[in-house]
């Protein structure tokens, strides 16, 4: 079967670039492309922000430095890294070299001296803190640390984190007022392991005192923490989603 044959009648081809039904192209207008590209980019600005893709990618920023989280002030004391020890007497806490370290030389750990890694035969509840403000606003604001623990007493000797208000004072034989963010007894850990991170994204804003104890009871075996690379980091809030009125 032959398909129809179509009747172009004596039409000229080339008259039909001439004709109406071809309108000269319709060329943009570059103001109009402008506001669109702008408008454009502050949607998807928009859209980044409100779904945190943005701040995800920024870095955090620390408010504790690397040399006071990790104890390398080259004087081995709390208070030359910024942090303050309760009842400095007999088992307390020390920093030094003595239980090695996660990352440096330094790290903090129970003793009877800034060279001798021991846990307390006694029964006691020792402190060190040091308080933070963490600007209004915050976003992914972290707590993060590593713990050694090469000899534990389950149940009966721990160590905690606790977060409380400048009000709060620790004080030794006694366990921190505020909040437990963190419990550790068992299992051992010979080596600095890195803990949970700790959220403390609802405490932008405020003056945190940031707590780490020790608790033991008298008898054997005699729990002995150290702690390093003690870090608490956060993200400005709304970073990059100023000025984006549509």
């Amino acid at each position: 079967i032959r398909p129809p044959r179509l009747n172009c009648g004596t039409l000229d081809p080339r008259r039909l670039l001439q004709w109406p039904a071809f309108p000269k192209p319709l060329l943009p207008n570059p103001t109009f492309m402008s506001r669109s590209l702008l408008l454009l980019s502050k949607a998807i600005v928009m859209i980044a922000c409100c779904s945190g893709i943005m701040r995800q990618a920024q870095a955090q920023i620390p408010l504790i430095s690397a040399s006071d989280g990790g104890f390398e002030n080259a004087t081995s004391t709390l208070a030359a890294n910024g942090w303050t020890g309760v009842n400095a007497t007999s088992i307390t806490w020390f920093t030094g070299t003595a239980a090695g370290a996660a990352t440096g030389t330094k790290a903090a750990f129970v003793g009877s001296s800034s060279t001798t890694y021991i846990g307390s035969t006694a029964s006691v509840i020792k402190h060190f803190y040091r308080d933070i403000a963490i600007p209004a606003g915050a976003t992914s604001v972290f707590l993060n640390y590593k713990l050694k623990m090469p000899i534990i007493d389950n149940t009966f000797d721990f160590f905690y984190v606790y977060t409380n208000t400048t009000a709060q004072t620790p004080v030794a034989g006694t366990l921190p007022a505020g909040t437990q963010r963190a419990s550790y007894t068992t299992p051992a850990l010979a080596n600095f392991t890195a803990r949970p991170q700790i959220d403390l994204t609802s405490l932008a804003g405020t003056t945190v005192r940031l707590v780490f104890t020790y608790r033991t009871d008298a008898a054997a075996p005699y729990a002995n923490p150290a702690v390093d690379d003690i870090t608490l980091t956060y993200i400005p809030g709304a970073a990059g989603c100023t000025n984006t009125t549509m």
